[in-house]
């Protein structure tokens, strides 16, 4: 006796997978801008945040004590400021893994030891 596989018995991203692709788009092209005036920082720290129907993506920056004696003891703690967040639909959330994945797999690819130097 074989048990058949139900929407439960797989993984949760594939069955949001299976949601997200039965979504009706328009196809509508996407013209891409970015204003010149667009401050980009640096994220050190990343939380995120499960809300209803919602993912909330905060970014940090550590800022670490500045210190000129280095006698004196440590801080107990170090500051992480919030430079940025972005709240993204759950259907979206899959696609932003994907090209995640897809971006550190190229990225690990041209920085790996075992690839030859090209002279």
């Amino acid at each position: 006796m074989t048990k058949k596989k139900t929407a439960k018995s797989k993984k949760p991203i594939e069955r949001l997978k299976k949601i997200v692709k039965n979504k009706k788009t328009d196809g509508t092209p996407i013209k891409w801008n970015v204003p010149e005036n667009m401050i980009s920082r640096y994220a050190t720290h990343m939380t995120v945040q499960l809300l209803e129907n919602e993912f909330k993506l905060a970014f940090f920056e550590l800022s670490p004590e500045i210190r000129i004696d280095p006698k004196l003891p440590s801080s107990k703690e170090v500051q992480a400021n919030c430079v940025g967040s972005v709240i993204v639909n759950v259907a979206k959330v899959p696609s932003i893994i994907e090209v995640l994945k897809r971006q550190l797999d190229l990225y690990i690819s041209r920085h790996s030891p075992e690839k030859p130097e090209v002279k």
